[in-house]
């Protein structure tokens, strides 16, 4: 018997539903499958809008820095030189002149602190006291004379706690307070020997001088700048003829050195008598505190060629302690203002065709804002401004000094 066989009865249904199971979990494999591949591929697929939009750089974030109130400041650099101060010397006046103006005592030494009123030496037997005067005594001072010698010569009594008025009359109070100045040192007090011509006019209206009269002799005042210098030299001995005015008697310790610097124009407007400053000595590495004393209006040429205006300062604290002229660094504390104004970094103002300037202000929520401004004083990389519109900047608003790239773009 031939013919294919015939299945077992029940067996064609259960093969059927089997293989429609078998396609069913395949499909839903592939399924799975694709989706799988879609979670993982599907981040690397981009369309060429996004390809390009994800080349293009981050957007950079704002540097923003507060407007402040500030005094605006701006060191003044300075090239200068050191002088030292002349020696003072105590010279001969005119009048204490002559063969017969010898010198018979000297009363100091080299390291005495000169005080007013100390006989210096004696001269023909006399005193030669030292006085602090503004001028030299010029003429002998008499009774009755008036004028701005006597006023000095008053003064300088009272100093030396003689008393006296400070009238500018040569009255007997001053007499007698002169009389006293000599008893002191152990002289007799000179005394007029009668009338005399005044030069100048100086004697007052009507009056003459008084026979007997004590007298101020213009050859007895040595005069002093100042009182309590140190003497450093005696140029004089026993026996030595004064046979010229202006013949140095002693020498006294150094005046204060001087110190000036040289400023380029553009430095000029920065600087005003009193400002603070810093002196450096290149040679030593010292430094000094010193102030502006003046600041001159004529063109100089520096001691290095530079060309510009004579700066004088005074030395207020330390000094380069030279014999001869010094080079140094002076670096001024100059302000461009004396009260704080309204200032942002000059870096934070624009300008626009139209000549008018402006700062970008950064708003709350990430807003900007251009604020136009007038501009005032700048220093030291600050510029004053002025809202045009008012109250749009204060005092710790921040303005936009420039932008700050992403990491990866730096």
């Amino acid at each position: 018997m031939t013919g294919q066989a015939t299945p077992p009865p029940g067996r064609t249904g259960l093969g059927r539903r089997r293989r429609t199971a078998m396609l069913a979990a395949s499909a839903v494999a592939l399924v799975l499958l694709a989706v799988g591949a879609a979670v993982v591929v599907g981040p690397t697929l981009r369309s060429p809008a996004q390809l390009a939009a994800d080349a293009a750089p981050p957007a950079p974030s704002l540097v923003t820095v507060p407007a402040e109130r500030r005094v605006l400041a701006e060191a003044v650099v300075l090239r200068g030189t050191v002088r030292p101060g002349a020696r003072v010397a105590v010279t001969v006046p005119a009048s204490a002149t002559g063969p017969d103006n010898v010198i018979t005592d000297v009363r100091v030494a080299a390291g005495d602190r000169l005080r007013e009123g100390r006989v210096i030496v004696e001269r023909s037997g006399e005193p030669m006291f030292g006085l602090v005067l503004p001028f030299p005594l010029y003429r002998d001072v008499r009774a009755g004379h008036r004028g701005p010698d006597v006023r000095e010569v008053q003064r300088a009594l009272r100093r030396l706690g003689h008393g006296g008025p400070v009238s500018g009359t040569f009255d007997s109070a001053t007499q007698r307070a002169l009389a006293a100045l000599y008893r002191a040192h152990g002289y007799a007090v000179p005394r007029d020997g009668g009338p005399a011509a005044q030069p100048g006019g100086g004697a007052a209206a009507g009056a003459g001088t008084a026979a007997g009269a004590p007298l101020l002799l213009r050859s007895a005042v040595l005069v002093l700048d100042r009182a309590g210098r140190k003497v450093s030299r005696v140029r004089v001995r026993v026996g030595d003829i004064l046979a010229e005015a202006g013949t140095a008697l002693v020498e006294l310790d150094r005046k204060p050195p001087t110190l000036v610097g040289v400023a380029a124009p553009d430095q000029v407007p920065l600087l005003r008598p009193g400002q603070a400053a810093t002196v450096t000595d290149d040679a030593s590495g010292g430094t000094a505190r010193a102030e502006v004393g003046s600041v001159g209006d004529r063109q100089v040429t520096g001691a290095d060629g530079a060309v510009g205006v004579e700066v004088r300062f005074r030395l207020t604290k330390g000094g380069p302690g030279a014999e001869s002229d010094r080079s140094v660094r002076i670096d001024v504390e100059a302000a461009s203002g004396r009260a704080p104004v309204l200032a942002v970094p000059v870096s934070a103002v624009f300008s626009r065709v139209d000549g008018t300037t402006f700062l970008t202000v950064a708003r709350p929520g990430g807003r900007t804002e251009d604020v136009t401004v007038r501009t005032g004083q700048i220093a030291g990389g600050w510029v004053e401004i002025r809202p045009a519109t008012g109250g749009r900047v204060a005092a710790g608003v921040e303005v936009v000094v420039g932008e700050r790239a992403p990491l990866g773009e730096r």
